[in-house]
């Protein structure tokens, strides 16, 4: 997993207009970080645990979507979402991906940017 997070910190360093990465400060400390590659592709979205339930994955989140949306909008966001993050992605209007080739226990969700007022 380590290694999958920092090629994709790589990427984004080698590609900062195709890439929305955000992160989360509370003091000097980072909390939180989203990536999303190329406008469609969310890589990752991480809270430090000590600071979850508190609205910070889901502000990281839906902002990316709006700079997705503003910025390069396919139409859609996808994800590769951990079992027990799948409640929280349909709570911010991703739907499970049926059909679409599954890695390792991870569910395929999209994000329709047709859906983003709704969330907001």
């Amino acid at each position: 997993m380590l290694a999958n997070i920092e090629t994709n910190l790589h990427w984004a360093q080698e590609h900062r207009t195709l890439a929305v990465h955000l992160k989360y400060v509370d003091g000097s400390k980072i909390v939180g970080v989203v990536l999303i590659k190329d406008f469609w592709n969310l890589c990752s979205l991480f809270v430090d645990p000590g600071f979850h339930r508190r609205g910070i994955g889901r502000a990281l989140l839906l902002e990316g979507l709006r700079r997705c949306v503003s910025q390069g909008d396919r139409g859609y966001v996808k994800v590769n979402a951990a079992p027990n993050a799948v409640p929280f992605y349909h709570s911010l209007g991703f739907n499970n991906l049926d059909g679409a080739p599954r890695k390792g226990t991870s569910i395929p969700m999209i994000f329709r940017s047709r859906t983003m007022s709704e969330n907001r």
